[in-house]
């Protein structure tokens, strides 16, 4: 039995379409706040006040796959100030068009003001990140400016240990100078594999595909078949590079199968960070079927041993049959009338015998009846075959 793996068509998604998985208590997790120096008078504040922060949840961290929010915030503290964000975002991690990016504008106590120009999807900035107003927003004393961004974490994030990339970062522009708070993000591995199902299925092949969300993790996928839910057979593990977020066109093709055999089967993508399932399923291959047909400018017809074929002559010209596995099926061709002649099988046949067939796979077989002269030269048939 081959059992072949394949992993193609090698395409990293921008933003990886899956589902949110809900958080029960939300909470924001803070950077280290950073001051701007106060320089618009001799008074010992700072000018800005700068923090950045990202929702987690203790209960249910964040893994890959999920979506959440990072929040920029600037605010001004003695002085009018004009204030430009610009976020670089952790490694792997995208903008989550489906939600909703905010602009916020508002006071210590509560008061706000509407930012009209807050750019949703962002633009790049000077430095190489991403800036959601159109220039500088103007902060008076006590008011804030607020960035809360909605991402998708593409990739595992170890938080302080993976450096600048593994962090949520700002860099805050004012009239007074600049700061650059961050914070370490952490996210936890978890792989998808969704949009199973199987196609080209045959009397003994299947193809079994699924949509691997691997989110930069090395690996190996496999599947594991049978004809029972134990399953109890595997495909050679598919070695799954660490270079995309998603491999759409993953696939596993079966031969040697038994026909009109129910399998069940389940794909596994088996990591140094755990092994994750995909959801159990099942296939039925198709029923043989022994097709046969007559050919050439003369007339007769086919029977079988066991019955249930009588094709050619006045019926048919071409039967298909459907066959129990492993049936052994004797044809014969017999000629209309003296006039016409049989002159051997094609197909699953050949000679001029009866003809024997062993239907462990679906299979044809074709009958030549030839018209011959007195002198042995093949004369044109009779007309149409019907």
């Amino acid at each position: 039995m081959t059992r072949t793996l394949l992993v193609s068509s090698l395409l990293v998604l921008a933003t990886v379409a899956v589902p949110t998985v809900a958080h029960a208590t939300p909470t924001w997790v803070p950077g280290i706040a950073q001051s701007i120096p106060f320089n618009c008078a001799s008074k010992p504040d700072a000018a800005v006040a700068t923090q950045v922060s990202y929702v987690n949840d203790p209960v249910s961290p964040l893994k890959t796959g999920d979506s959440g929010y990072v929040r920029a915030v600037a605010q001004a503290v003695d002085c009018t100030n004009g204030a430009t964000m610009e976020v670089f975002l952790p490694a792997g991690a995208s903008l989550d068009t489906t939600k909703q990016m905010l602009c916020i504008r508002e006071k210590t106590t509560g008061l706000s003001d509407p930012i009209t120009n807050c750019a949703p999807w962002g633009y790049v900035g000077p430095h190489g990140g991403l800036m959601f107003t159109n220039g500088a927003v103007t902060l008076a004393p006590d008011w804030y400016l607020e960035l809360q961004i909605p991402i998708v974490y593409n990739a595992e994030l170890v938080g302080a240990a993976g450096g600048s990339a593994h962090a949520f970062r700002v860099r805050t522009d004012s009239l007074s100078g600049n700061a650059e708070p961050s914070v370490p993000v952490t996210v936890g591995y978890r792989a998808r594999l969704e949009n199973i199902n199987s196609s080209n299925i045959t009397t003994t092949t299947a193809q079994l595909n699924v949509n691997l969300f691997s989110y930069f993790k090395a690996g190996q996928l496999v599947i594991d078949y049978g004809t029972t839910s134990a399953l109890g057979q595997s495909t050679t593990p598919g070695q799954v590079p660490g270079t995309s977020a998603n491999f759409p066109s993953a696939n596993a093709v079966l031969t040697g199968l038994a026909p009109a055999t129910e399998y069940f089967w389940r794909a596994r993508f088996v990591t140094t960070s755990g092994t994750f399932y995909g959801e159990k399923q099942a296939f039925n291959t198709k029923v043989p079927v022994l097709s046969v047909a007559t050919t050439g400018r003369g007339y007769g017809k086919i029977t079988s041993n066991p019955a249930g074929i009588d094709c050619g002559a006045s019926s048919s010209n071409m039967c298909a049959v459907s066959v129990a596995p492993g049936l052994t099926v004797t044809l014969y061709a017999t000629p209309s009338t003296r006039a016409y002649t049989f002159t051997g099988w094609s197909g699953a046949c050949t000679g001029s015998g009866a003809c024997t067939v062993l239907v462990d796979d679906s299979k044809s077989v074709t009958a030549n009846f030839e018209y011959f002269d007195s002198s042995g030269t093949p004369l044109p048939g009779p007309g149409p075959r019907r």
